[in-house]
């Protein structure tokens, strides 16, 4: 059985009155560590470096991990980013599929991670839409959900969310494809009888980023 949980789960076991439940003590307990710089080079050059043949492939693909270092370098020399393994991997991740990283953002700590991991899930899906367009779609509909009170939104209402769209930024795109996109990169539930965010987690960060635009 793996439990994850925060450092404060075993300070609330062991406030627990004698005699109830202390299960969760005897367990084995590990910490995720940031990477050193070394570890974070290491990592990324076990992602980075392929089987090449060619002396100018080889060269090329140096090229490209010194400018992957110096990118971690600039992300992760702040001290308010603590270089997990799983944020370092995100990141390139996102370098290696050419998505563009607001490097101003990284200063705002976890946010600035969220956010390339939604750029993420959503790159593939619109290949024909200006870069941006899905997110601030998506970010107006949170909106609109906020200022009707609801959290999910029925077909029909759906409907006149895309509409005002329209008419508010005179950009023109297909319901049904976006549904469609929006649904399989995760970000919402769509069925025959409701419209939402998958989660709550991207419910309030499409809002934040209306809010931030707007």
């Amino acid at each position: 059985v793996l439990s994850v949980s925060s450092l404060s789960a075993q300070v609330e076991e062991l406030l627990k009155p004698v005699g109830e439940s202390d299960v969760l003590l005897r367990f084995t307990h590990y910490q995720v560590l940031p990477l050193n710089r070394s570890l974070r080079y290491e990592l990324a050059r076990n992602w980075l470096q392929p089987e090449r043949d060619e002396v100018t492939e080889r060269v090329e693909v140096q090229q490209y991990m010194k400018q992957t270092y110096d990118l971690i370098d600039r992300i992760f020399g702040q001290p308010l980013m603590p270089a997990y393994p799983f944020h370092v991997l995100m990141i390139l991740q996102a370098s290696e599929a050419k998505i563009p990283l607001n490097l101003n953002a990284a200063s705002h700590g976890f946010g600035f991670f969220y956010s390339a991991l939604v750029t993420v899930s959503l790159k593939g899906f619109f290949p024909d839409l200006k870069p941006g367009t899905d997110q601030a779609y998506l970010s107006f509909l949170a909106y609109s959900m906020v200022k009707r009170r609801e959290r999910s939104l029925s077909i029909d209402e759906m409907g006149q969310v895309h509409e005002e769209h329209f008419h508010r930024f005179k950009i023109q795109l297909t319901m049904s494809n976006l549904l469609e996109g929006f649904s399989k990169a995760k970000i919402l539930r769509v069925d025959a009888a409701e419209i939402c965010f998958s989660q709550t987690i991207q419910y309030c960060y499409f809002l934040a980023y209306y809010l931030a635009a707007n």
